[in-house]
């Protein structure tokens, strides 16, 4: 979850150096703005992953795992 005492280091250094390792896949979940970012490694980077239509998140890396953004922030969806 994306907090306001670590935002800076979760969008910044924190980002930069996962891309850098090629950590495959990267979530920033703002749960204030009830946003979920999902990005991939590209050349170093990360760049941004569109959301499905059906408005899930779908990993990169974990086969199968599929989860409905709305479950990242109301319990009925969870």
């Amino acid at each position: 979850m994306l907090s306001r005492s670590t935002e800076q280091r979760d969008q910044g250094v924190k980002f930069e150096d996962y891309a850098a390792h090629g950590v495959g896949e990267y979530w920033l979940i703002d749960a204030q703005a009830q946003a979920v970012k999902q990005y991939r490694p590209t050349k170093g980077t990360y760049v941004p992953v569109p959301h499905s239509p059906a408005n899930e998140l779908q990993s990169l890396i974990i086969k199968g795992l599929s989860l409905p953004l709305a479950s990242f922030f109301t319990e009925t969806e969870n």
